[in-house]
């Protein structure tokens, strides 16, 4: 197995472990979908924060890699938005005939100005750099138990909410009201 880490000159990253060789073309496409195509949304619609995308092909199928793709923002042009880094995410194209739709990929974590998907098995496809404007971050990985660091915040809004909790666990909400919630698992006798 050969290491394969490409940077490209937009701040795109590629790190690739394949047992077999194998040919990789990455384009941009400069018309992709809009972020508002988002589907598995969490609260307020993603928005596309890139004027283009990302489309990588394969010579070959390939579910048996070992691969991590990082997606730049500019910090500055965030904030112009109003979209905290925390808020950015990876998004891949699952186009069905003629439409489509961009599904959030939850293996994200921010670093260097970079979103960055990790742990992936395969790499075709086309990605987006997606954001969305909302003030609570915390309904990843949330921890069984009461208080305040184990709570899942709920935001009123058109959109559907999700809490994923440190097992999987996943919690998919739709509210015109503000809330919080608690969960606490009790072993059964």
């Amino acid at each position: 197995m050969e290491r394969t880490d490409q940077n490209f000159v937009d701040g795109l990253a590629l790190d690739l472990l394949p047992p077999a060789n194998r040919t990789l073309v990455v384009q941009q496409n400069t018309a992709p979908l809009f972020g508002s195509f988002v589907t598995g949304n969490s609260g307020e619609l993603f928005m596309s924060l890139s004027n283009y995308s990302w489309v990588i092909v394969m010579n070959e199928t390939a579910n048996d890699l070992i691969a991590k793709i990082e997606l730049p923002y500019d910090p500055d042009a965030l904030a112009q938005l109003g979209v905290n880094p925390d808020n950015t995410m990876s998004g891949r194209s699952r186009r069905i005939k003629s439409c489509g739709s961009f599904q959030k990929l939850k293996e994200t974590y921010i670093t260097e100005n970079k979103t960055r998907i990790i742990e992936m098995t395969s790499i075709d496809g086309e990605y987006m750099l997606l954001g969305r404007k909302i003030a609570d971050t915390a309904s990843i990985f949330v921890q069984y138990g009461q208080g305040a660091t184990r709570t899942m915040n709920v935001t009123r809004g058109a959109g559907i909410q999700e809490a994923e909790f440190i097992d999987g666990l996943r919690f998919s909400v739709q509210s015109t009201h503000s809330f919080t919630m608690n969960v606490e698992l009790r072993h059964g006798t």
